[in-house]
């Protein structure tokens, strides 16, 4: 074997190469490495760039990635005889701009960017994690404009750096959007970090806070340094971790540029909060990742973002009393949040306010107004001595009363039992407000009462709790200007020197109803065991149960923290094995006697599977309770979830025929004029106040357009929730369209309407049928056909229930009024009479062999009036023609249509050819086929009309099903028809019958038609049917809201 004594580099031209210059980012050419013996083993040195690979056969191959300065590599070729080598250089040339840019992930993410100045793109690629320098970007060094869109796999988190590590854009793009901005490459200004300057958390929460950052920038430096499991992370700048301890600690970021540095400072509050603020916390009780918050202050700007900042379901927040909005908000395919899921606010002693998705909406926004009117440690007015009766009244003297407040009421005495305070506090806009919240702190040595504006509200005796007990009211008790008056009497047990301890703080709020069953304890006196606990009932769990021995059963609630609420609301979600038929709420005092609220006896009682229940209370308990009486069936049951709520006392006034309702409720009415269906009136909770919504979805068009019927009809499904109309509407839709003949795209279910009452439950269904207008009699007789087979059917077809019962209530024909029609009508009228006025004074002869009209036709070809011709054809021979037309039968048939065909050649025009179908004469096969041969292909409309009965022709007008057969064969054969509905026929004013009725009187002889056997299928005609229904099977007399099937002529 041979040494090798010489290599050599080709490239893949044959060319010996020496040196080597590439641009950065490029598949290189690929390079041979050549020797003079065969089988040698090649080497590089030093390596080559990791991007580029040496193979066993020597070959370099690859491509370059960052830029490289001329570098010589030396390649040799061994054998077991020896090596020789050789050198070669290579540059990779960079960005002829400066630094590359790249566009860099933080997580899993794919999505598009694109870069422009103007109208010019510089730089559009798709991109994902793994791609991140795949792109590198090379463009000059100028302002652009930025479009991101982020695929549907997951948010993305971009970042624009380059390889010294500044950073030029930083952006989260939520998943499936699209985000636009602008960016600069060349700094024209010291960069921009725009923090809250206050962070608050909980012990335990985990954040996840991005820092925006405008302008070029290097990395960020923190003093003193996060806590220990809290970092910033590079490029995305998100301050993330978990805060585990208490903190109130100053940090300060610094960044630069080459323009200068800038330095922020913001606090990290962890359970603690600045002087002159309340601590709060939002509790999240969600069901779901899609349902969303953020809140806004008063000047609109986003305070905290649970969408993007935290994962956590609680946050603390520091606040200053003022006005806040909620956005709430969800991403799933229907609008509102379940009924479990809530937007808590609190503070240290219990729920303030409480925010929900109204159901239907994808959106919506709630001002949380929240004033401390009474803080802790007010300054009171407090008398020890006797007093007047009238020392609750805003207008009694306290000018003597002595100053005092909470640590300074000093001690009962010998001479002093009671203590007795007053305050004053202002509300400039109560309207602004739905509850008040009176913190009441005391010993146990001190009684207290509690009087607002004189009225008795709270009595707290016996043993305190540590801290402050809560009492919710709704605003209604206020005035513009308070006066709360408090008695604090010594109790009986206590030493006659015992300290005197109080304290009263008092928040108004505006809150949606706030839901009181949690964080107390439920109690079942009779005793049930510890596997259907009643706490179970309470729990929002739909999974756990209460369930009592026996009936009569009592399943009571008591509020934690010794609060005392109004209660006006309650709702049971979920029963079992069993439906209670008879129960009654009771608030329940201290001493265990009870106040009935609200009582029902009902055998429809949870029909839709939830029953909320409202009623009038003003009075606080700490305790309420549900009597269970009895059940449907008499068996025991289980209760999976029920719940009490606080809601505002507002309530939707009268408005016309609505009488007063509470909030969530519905009620309906008549749709506006020229309209029909139900007119829906929501009473809502809305942003501050409660008030009306007219609904008029339900409420639909009365007189349809031109070519379209409607038939309008509702039915009843009885011993049927309408919760189950979901899975029963698909069942319903099949029974129309196999026994209708309407199809599926014609039917829309307009209302479901509960209709039940306390025995009986059934729901209500208004429905239309969108029709062809030819067709709509037809459908309307063999709806009424169906009628008194109904019930049958509801039974065959509807599967869920098996007692389900049906039937028709209201059957409705619309058809559009003919505005041409009634013109004509009147127009015809106007004219014959007029002739036959002056009939009577001058005998106008007319030959009946006149050729006029044909020598008129062709002059008017060549004339250019731009006018629309008709032709009254009525025929398709000249036998037929002569018999309907005799005056006209000097002129071939032939040679009528072909002067109107050359004129609607020569001037591009369309002609009409009037029609009037008689049964038997000209409705044959053969008049069909001759009219296409006619006009198939030519610029025509024939304008099919109905011949109406008179005395002039001895024989029967067509029916519509006629009209539409006659209609639809000509159709077949390639022609446009338009069929015209004759009108004014029940007065004997439709087109003809003006005539006709001067005829009889001898001047005209009636004229007969034989008529031929071949006629088209006839449908029987329409006329007027008295209706059958399931109790009414003879249609003699129905127990309908209508008793007649009314069709109206529009």
């Amino acid at each position: 074997m041979k040494p090798p004594t010489r290599v050599w580099i080709e490239n893949s031209e044959g060319e010996v190469v020496t040196k080597v210059e590439v641009d950065g980012y490029t598949v290189i050419d690929k390079l041979y490495l050549k020797s003079d013996v065969d089988e040698v083993n090649w080497s590089i040195s030093p390596a080559l760039p990791s991007e580029l690979t040496l193979s066993t056969t020597g070959v370099i191959s690859g491509k370059t990635k960052a830029s490289i300065p001329e570098t010589e590599f030396i390649f040799k070729a061994t054998n077991s005889a020896g090596s020789s080598n050789s050198s070669f250089s290579l540059t990779v040339r960079g960005c002829s701009y400066g630094d590359y840019l790249y566009a860099k992930f933080y997580y899993r993410s794919r999505g598009t960017f694109v870069i422009r100045k103007d109208d010019k793109v510089y730089y559009n690629e798709t991109l994902s994690q793994i791609s991140n320098t795949d792109y590198p970007i090379c463009i000059p060094r100028l302002s652009y404009e930025y479009e991101f869109s982020c695929g549907t796999y997951s948010n993305c988190y971009l970042y624009l750096v380059d390889e010294h590590d500044l950073y030029y854009l930083s952006s989260i793009i939520y998943e499936g959007e699209t985000k636009k901005g602008s960016f600069e490459i060349t700094p024209t200004k010291i960069p921009v970090i725009s923090f809250p300057s206050l962070i608050t958390a909980y012990d335990g929460e985990s954040l996840n806070i991005k820092i925006p950052i405008d302008g070029v920038h290097g990395n960020l430096s923190v003093t003193p340094s996060l806590p220990k499991d809290v970092d910033i992370t590079k490029g995305m700048f998100i301050m993330s971790g978990k805060v585990s301890k208490p903190l109130y600690e100053t940090y300060t970021i610094t960044t630069s540029n080459s323009i200068g540095t800038v330095s922020f400072s913001f606090i990290l509050a962890v359970d603690v909060c600045p002087p002159g603020m309340t601590l709060m916390v939002i509790n999240f009780r969600r069901r779901t990742v899609l349902e969303q918050w953020k809140v806004l202050n008063s000047q609109n700007e986003v305070l905290f973002d649970q969408t993007q900042e935290h994962l956590s379901n609680k946050h603390n927040i520091c606040w200053t009393p003022g006005s806040y909005q909620f956005v709430m908000a969800t991403i799933g395919e229907t609008g509102g949040w379940d009924s479990s899921v809530k937007l808590s606010v609190n503070d240290e002693w219990g729920v303030l306010s409480e925010f929900r998705l109204p159901d239907n909406q994808r959106e919506a926004s709630r001002h949380f107004n929240f004033e401390l009117s009474v803080p802790e440690k007010s300054e009171w007015l407090m008398n020890a001595g006797s007093v007047s009766g009238k020392w609750k009244s805003a207008r009694f003297n306290d000018k003597k009363w002595l100053k005092g407040k909470d640590g300074s009421w000093g001690r009962f005495s010998s001479n002093t039992n009671v203590l007795y305070l007053r305050k004053k506090f202002n509300v400039n806009d109560v309207n602004k407000y739905t509850y008040i919240h009176l913190d009441v702190k005391r010993s146990n040595d001190c009684e207290v009462i509690v009087y607002v504006n004189e009225k008795k509200l709270i009595e707290r005796t016996g043993e305190s709790i540590d801290g402050y007990a809560r009492s919710s009211f709704p605003v209604s008790i206020l005035k513009s200007s308070t006066i709360v008056a408090v008695e604090i009497h010594r109790a009986s047990h206590s030493p006659e020197t015992s300290e005197i301890v109080f304290d009263l703080r008092a928040t108004l709020v505006s809150s949606s109803c706030i839901l009181q069953s949690l964080n107390g304890k439920a109690l079942d006196p009779s005793g049930s065991s510890v596997v259907h606990s009643p706490d179970y009932a309470f729990d929002l769990d739909t999974h756990s149960y209460w369930q009592p021995e026996s009936l009569p059963a009592t399943l009571r609630y008591t509020f934690g923290n010794d609060a005392l609420v109004v209660v006006n609301k309650a709702a049971i979600y979920s029963t079992k094995t069993d439906i209670p038929s008879s129960l009654r709420i009771e608030g329940v005092n201290k001493d265990n006697s009870t106040v009935v609220l609200y009582s029902m006896k009902s055998e429809t009682f949870l029909r839709n599977g939830e029953e909320v229940m409202y009623f009038e209370n003003s009075q606080p308990f700490h305790s309420y309770q549900f009597v269970f009486e009895s059940s449907l069936e008499g068996r025991v049951f289980q209760v999976y979830d029920v719940r009490f709520y606080s809601c505002t006392d507002q309530s939707c006034k009268k408005k016309g025929s609505y009488s007063t309702s509470y909030p969530e409720t519905t009620q309906y009415g008549k749709c506006p004029l020229m309209s029909v269906g139900m007119n829906q009136m929501h009473c809502e909770e809305g942003d501050e106040k409660v008030s009306w919504r007219e609904d008029r979805s339900s409420c639909l068009k009365r007189i349809p357009s031109q070519g379209v019927a409607y038939i309008d009809w509702s039915f009843v499904l009885g011993n049927m929730t309408q919760s189950n109309w979901v899975h029963a509407e698909s069942q319903m839709i099949s029974l129309v369209t196999e026994n209708l003949k309407v199809s599926e795209e014609e039917i829309e279910f307009i209302l479901v309407r509960d209709i039940s009452d306390s025995t009986t439950i059934q729901f209500n269904v208004l429905c239309r049928f969108t029709l062809e207008y030819e067709i709509g009699d037809y459908i309307l007789k063999h709806l009424n056909l169906l009628i008194p087979h109904f019930n049958e059917l509801v039974k065959k077809y509807i599967k869920i229930q098996a007692d389900v019962t049906g039937w028709v209530e209201e059957v409705h024909l619309r058809e559009p009024i003919q505005i041409g029609s009634i013109v004509t009508v009147c127009a015809t009228a106007a004219i014959v009479l007029l002739l036959v006025g002056i009939g009577y004074l001058i005998r106008i002869r007319v030959s009946k062999k006149s050729q006029k009209p044909l020598k008129q036709l062709k002059k008017l070809r060549e004339e250019h009036l731009k006018i629309q011709l008709t032709l009254s054809l009525h025929a398709t021979n000249q036998t037929t023609r002569d018999k309907v037309i005799p005056h006209m039968s000097g002129n071939k048939i032939e040679d009528v249509v072909e002067a109107v065909l050359s004129y609607s050649e020569r001037h591009n025009r369309k002609i009409t050819i009037a029609y009037l179908l008689l049964p038997g004469v000209n409705d044959r096969p053969s008049d069909v086929r001759q009219l296409s041969r006619w006009f198939r292909g030519k610029n025509v409309l024939i304008n099919l009309l109905q011949y109406n009965n008179t005395k002039c022709f001895d024989m029967k007008s067509p029916n519509k099903q006629q009209l539409v057969a006659f209609k639809n064969l000509l159709e077949r054969e390639g022609l446009e028809v338009k069929l015209r509905e004759s009108r004014g026929g029940k007065i004997k004013a439709a087109c003809g019958q003006l005539v006709s009725e001067h005829n009889k009187k001898g001047r005209v002889a009636p004229m007969s038609i034989p008529q031929s056997k071949s006629s088209t299928r006839s449908v029987p005609s329409k006329k007027a049917e008295q209706r059958a229904t399931p109790n009414n099977p003879n249609g003699k007399k129905n127990n309908f809201k209508n008793k007649k099937t009314r069709r109206t002529p529009y």
